[in-house]
């Protein structure tokens, strides 16, 4: 690798360390985070099994609650997985691109995926980076074997490998197989025979989804909850998926969507004419499978929609997130011949260097002012304080699952941190917001050991006086279920942008 790739490199790393240090965990976080803390492996495959606390594979949840086990329960521990997933991509990506084109053109594919909207990823606690890693792998590993006939047994192991750790990592790692089996289709009708060992590794990575589908089962609880506020995906998913993965930016107006949306599909269909045209340059070395498997990976967004619609009826955009493997090298590809001249070349990969420089840095910098701010919300004024002194070692009840994992883990009042408490309602829950999603996940919590979390019922009783943490808002069924209950409100003062009130029930 050269020294430029290597720099590339380096500077991913270092705003990726940089970005997290600054980035608090968030809501989605902290269930990855729980799921790993729990005490042992065993205990976590029956939680998993039975009362799931997480939404991911097993996979992921074993890998973060070894890094857990190892080095201590902290944000950088539990996203190193995310950094290294990010970074295996980038690397996995040149040694791919470099055996089409030149270390040049693959420098550029390395680069180009710190610059896209998808990079936020690379520096969360969930398991979409890793993925990402694992499919650039699976991608590089596929290649490899495709391109020998002999000394492939390392290659043919990591497809397998990967593939299998790919949907233990996180369920729409299955989407990997429809790439992948399109390109070697491609290269059987071209050989007139199958490549057996490729075919057997490719089964072998199927068979890794054996392992997650009981633990697809046991989510099957959420379903029925869960699809009650689900219509399935329409036509904007896919201007949404490309605008989020390249920009970060999906929040547009449905007339802009739809002139994007009929941009991309010009643009499509000229890249893809132009980009099978390139198997003509004598400077490539592009088969016609692995035109197919860049392809393929790059329409994965119109995969997404119709699974979205004809099977799973909900999808989002960072379920197909290995489209960054197909956009960033076919991008880089097409750059091919304004890169093959030297100073040409040379400034636009020093451009692009500047750019990921710039743009890291203004993620860095609105990081922490979130973080300065959050933190500040999170320091109780000092009349406040006098009258929650009223209360010593009450619990301060709140029903968003956010709020109570930001306040336990972030308050610099440790008795906050130990007294912040979640409840839940499965009733008023499906009566305010006709969903009972947030509530099975919380009783979860519960049977699964996670310290403050109580059924509302459980704290509603006659004569009892708590504290609530109160936001107005539509998915906050509390407001409803304390005036039904002809509640008396004592308001206390603000505390992390909620009303910190007393409730004496009658």
């Amino acid at each position: 690798m050269p020294i430029s790739a290597l720099a590339f490199l380096i500077l991913t790393a270092a705003i990726a360390l940089l970005w997290s240090h600054y980035y608090l965990l968030w809501a989605d976080e902290f269930g990855p985070l729980e799921a790993g803390s729990i005490s042992s492996i065993g205990r976590l495959i029956h939680v998993q099994l039975t009362t799931p606390v997480s939404v991911e594979p097993l996979g992921y949840n074993v890998l973060i609650h070894v890094l857990i086990d190892l080095f201590g329960t902290s944000a950088f521990v539990v996203r190193l997985p995310s950094i290294f997933g990010y970074l295996l991509m980038q690397a996995c990506l040149f040694y791919f691109v470099r055996r089409i084109a030149s270390e040049r053109v693959a420098t550029f594919a390395l680069a180009l995926p710190a610059l896209m909207g998808a990079f936020s990823y690379g520096v969360q606690a969930r398991p979409y980076a890793l993925l990402l890693g694992l499919s650039a792998l699976a991608m590089l590993c596929w290649q490899t074997a495709a391109r020998r006939d002999s000394r492939r047994t390392l290659a043919l192991v990591g497809l397998a490998l990967s593939l299998a750790m790919a949907v233990n990592t996180h369920y729409y790692g299955v989407l990997l197989f429809f790439p992948l089996c399109a390109a070697e289709s491609v290269r059987v009708l071209g050989r007139r025979r199958v490549d057996i060992p490729v075919l057997a590794s490719l089964l072998a990575g199927m068979a890794g989804m054996l392992v997650v589908m009981p633990f697809a089962r046991a989510l099957a609880q959420f379903r029925t909850q869960y699809a009650a506020g689900v219509n399935g995906a329409d036509y904007h998913f896919i201007t949404h998926s490309y605008l989020w993965i390249l920009l970060g930016q999906e929040d547009l107006s449905v007339r802009v969507q739809h002139l994007i949306g009929f941009g991309i599909a010009l643009l499509l269909v000229s890249l893809i004419a132009r980009f099978l045209g390139l198997r003509s340059w004598a400077t490539l070395q592009l088969p016609p499978a692995e035109a197919m498997l860049l392809l393929t990976f790059a329409a994965l967004p119109f995969v997404g929609y119709l699974l979205g619609n004809l099977v799973l009826h909900f999808v989002q955009p960072r379920y197909i997130l290995p489209t960054v493997v197909g956009v960033a090298s076919i991008l880089a590809i097409l750059m091919a011949p304004l890169l093959r001249n030297k100073t040409i070349g040379r400034i636009l990969v020093a451009s692009l260097f500047v750019a990921i420089a710039g743009a890291g840095a203004l993620h860095i910098r609105s990081a922490r002012r979130q973080a300065q701010a959050t933190m500040a919300s999170l320091r109780v004024a000092p009349a406040t304080q006098r009258k929650l002194a009223m209360f010593p070692g009450q619990a301060i009840y709140v029903l968003n699952p956010g709020v109570f994992a930001v306040v336990g883990y972030y308050s610099p009042d440790p008795d906050i941190r130990s007294d912040i408490a979640l409840v839940y309602s499965q009733y008023w829950e499906m009566q305010v917001q006709h969903i009972g999603y947030l509530s099975r996940v919380a009783a979860n919590g519960q049977a699964a050991g996670i310290r403050n979390i109580v059924p509302y019922e459980s704290v509603s009783n006659p004569g009892t006086e708590h504290l609530f943490l109160l936001y107005h808002n539509p998915w906050d069924w509390t407001d409803q279920a304390l005036a039904a209950s002809h509640a008396q409100i004592t308001y206390l003062g603000q505390f992390y942008g909620g009303d910190l009130v007393s409730v004496r029930f009658p």
